[in-house]
């Protein structure tokens, strides 16, 4: 991923129609504690 204005910037394209788990995950560093976070994305058409 890269970061867009200090935010995680991802593109899917194309995503095929249904439903996706999307999930990112950050190691962390000397300023910032590792996390992780997940959504769904939904795709109808």
């Amino acid at each position: 991923m890269t970061l867009v204005n200090g935010r995680a910037s991802a593109q899917f394209n194309p995503l095929p129609k249904g439903t996706h788990l999307v999930t990112g995950n950050y190691n962390g560093d000397v300023s910032y504690a590792p996390s992780s976070g997940t959504t769904t994305q939904v795709v109808n058409n």
